[in-house]
């Protein structure tokens, strides 16, 4: 693109669609009174990183309750959006989407015994991938 020059100062802004390192080059094809140059220069774009929390309503809890698990996402950055998705161990309990950084599982079929419960936060165009630690989430008979 073509930018005009202001007391010898010429302003370009972009945005870059995902990661990478993107070369840029300036040329200035010179006048009257001063020469040409170009320079090239390397721009790179790197997302925030993010931190994933799950917190329980209730731990422990009984049998057949009903047990809300809430799945934070936060950023130096813009505000994470996009999907998070919640497990128990190895078995996926769902996949939702957040609202302001966060968003809420409910459910009263945990078996009794102590559960290994993480999320994984999947990114967006600003913010990277994270995944929470373990939650050991009790459930009694």
């Amino acid at each position: 693109a073509s930018v005009p020059l202001a007391g010898g100062v010429a302003v370009f802004t972009t945005s870059f669609p995902s990661e990478w390192a993107y070369k840029i080059k300036a040329l200035y094809p010179g006048d009257a009174t001063f020469l040409g140059s170009s320079r090239t220069l390397t721009e790179r774009v790197r997302k925030f990183q993010t931190t994933t929390v799950v917190v329980s309503s209730e731990n422990p809890s009984q049998r057949g309750e009903p047990v809300t698990f809430t799945i934070t996402v936060s950023s130096a950055g813009p505000t994470p959006t996009g999907i998070v998705s919640l497990y128990d161990g190895a078995g996926e309990l769902t996949s939702l989407g957040l609202v302001n950084g966060s968003a809420s599982y409910t459910t009263s079929t945990l078996a009794p015994r102590m559960h290994s419960i993480y999320a994984t936060y999947w990114s967006d165009f600003y913010n990277v991938i994270s995944r929470s630690a373990y939650l050991k989430q009790v459930v009694k008979r």
